[in-house]
């Protein structure tokens, strides 16, 4: 089992370091620790990168899903800061040229969650 945490708060990161493999985030996520800005984000991520021992950090980026090149620019700005940067992307049928892309281009580096009842 892989256990992941829902945060971009790096004191949580450093005390629960123990214990997890990795981050999950989104505009959410990076909002309730102030950052609203993509290159907040992106230096936010870098950080993480940089001074936490994780295997995967997934990143839900603010994507208009329309495959335009600003979305694929933003997806290879993410993806080139380490192997451990997940694109988590939703699971709608517009995401799927996304999923393409970044398999073809960057791997299976790509994270969709659905939730089914």
């Amino acid at each position: 089992m892989k256990i992941f945490l829902d945060s971009v708060n790096l004191d949580y990161l450093e005390k629960w370091s123990w214990l997890i493999e990795g981050i999950t985030s989104n505009q959410k996520i990076f909002a309730k620790e102030g950052i609203h800005d993509i290159d907040e984000a992106y230096d936010r991520v870098k950080t993480i990168r940089n001074h936490c021992n994780l295997e995967h950090i997934s990143v839900q980026l603010p994507l208009r899903y329309d495959q335009n090149e600003e979305d694929f620019s933003l997806i290879d700005k993410f993806l080139s800061i380490g192997w451990e940067i997940v694109l988590k992307l939703p699971p709608i049928l517009d995401a799927i040229p996304y999923i393409y892309y970044v398999k073809e281009k960057h791997g299976n580096r790509i994270n969709v969650t659905a939730i089914t009842y």
